[in-house]
């Protein structure tokens, strides 16, 4: 009898039950290549950059366009941020602003702009829209004065490899390719900077996001926390248990973060620091997570190569690790978690002919609380 549990123990152990990822490919899904560099929600409406040019692609309604390729630039879309009713667009050194309602655009070229080099990232701040290139250090687009000013070295950046930016109420703060971030104050008009001596993962800062009052920083080694109201800055907990430390691609989520590697998605849980990955067992393509973008139920994930990958969230995943045996029963412990109702302690009694375990919400067998 002992035997034959053991048995079924050794085929329970460790089994997984998670979601399947699906696919948006070039073709008839309107994406136009399986290149994605970055991909943008706004209002159920996917944008999508690729080496091709930008797919637009409505996820409420039966609707696919494509911006004008002969208005766009030869360059190819890099980066995108949506900036009130427009789309900013990184294409080479040129910026295109897409009219989401009107369906007009403008290019800007570099003999107005001054960008002589690829641009990275792009945010929105007020009035202003502050540009990151790779070694050409940063500018700022006043809207209401239709001007660029320009941040480098010399001005006072930490470097001229800008990799992402976003910004904190008056502070402006670019994330660079080997000296961590790089901080600018508007209301004095001041410099500093964070790296890995202050709590930084990484001094190669790829991505960022704000919840709960904290900046989330992604870096090619991990993920980092800052708190601008006590300027702290550290290693996330979490970090530390991730299967991988690579960063590329970050999105939030409510309590909740999408973290993009090489061939892996993390999801953080900003309350618990607890992680939950998916990879190529899990049907994660093996290339790059250039972005990453949530909608209702949904998360999008842009790849290098194998176009648009998406999870449907609300499918809940099931693991067992471990069972405890007591009065010829299996009590078994593991993990049922559909994300908005995380249960922590899923257990259930079963015989050794059961030939299946059900997970149940209720009170552990030491007196506490599954529920999340």
């Amino acid at each position: 009898m002992i035997r034959n549990l053991a048995i079924t123990v050794m085929f329970v152990l460790g089994f997984v039950y998670s979601q399947e990822w699906t696919y948006l490919k070039a073709g008839r899904s309107g994406l136009a290549s399986n290149y994605v560099k970055s991909i943008q929600i706004v209002k159920g409406v996917m944008y999508a950059a690729t080496d091709k040019g930008v797919s637009i692609i409505s996820l409420t309604k039966d609707s696919i366009a494509q911006i004008d390729k002969t208005k766009m630039p030869k360059g190819v879309p890099s980066c995108m941020q949506a900036v009130g009713d427009t789309m900013w667009i990184g294409a080479g050194n040129t910026l295109v602003i897409y009219n989401m309602v009107s369906g007009t655009l403008v290019s800007i070229a570099s003999e107005e702009s001054g960008i002589q080099n690829t641009i990275t990232s792009i945010a929105g701040s007020g009035d202003d829209v502050w540009i990151g290139t790779d070694g050409g250090g940063a500018f700022a687009f006043s809207r209401s004065g239709r001007h660029f000013t320009k941040f480098n070295r010399n001005s006072g950046l930490s470097s001229d490899n800008i990799r992402s930016v976003t910004a904190l109420s008056d502070t402006i703060l670019f994330g660079t390719s080997a000296n961590g971030i790089s901080l600018y104050s508007r209301n004095d008009e001041r410099h500093s900077r964070l790296d890995r001596y202050d709590g930084l993962t990484n001094n190669f800062v790829t991505a960022f996001v704000q919840a709960f009052g904290k900046l989330y920083v992604g870096t090619y080694k991990g993920l980092s926390i800052f708190d601008p109201a006590k300027r702290d800055l550290r290693v996330a907990p979490g970090s530390r248990v991730m299967k991988e430390d690579l960063i590329l691609s970050m999105a939030g989520d409510g309590r909740y973060l999408w973290l993009g590697g090489m061939g892996l998605v993390t999801r953080y849980d900003t309350k618990t620091d607890s992680v939950q990955s998916w990879s190529k067992a899990e049907g994660v393509p093996e290339d790059f997570i250039t972005g990453l973008a949530v909608y209702r139920d949904y998360l999008y994930a842009a790849t290098d190569g194998n176009g648009i990958a998406i999870l449907n969230k609300k499918v809940p995943t099931v693991s067992l690790d471990r069972i405890d045996f007591k009065n010829r029963k299996g009590i078994v412990y593991g993990n049922f978690d559909s994300q908005s109702q995380p249960l922590t302690q899923s257990w259930s009694f079963f015989s050794p002919a059961a030939r299946s375990v059900v997970f149940s919400k209720g009170v552990s067998p030491t007196g506490q609380s599954n529920g999340a």
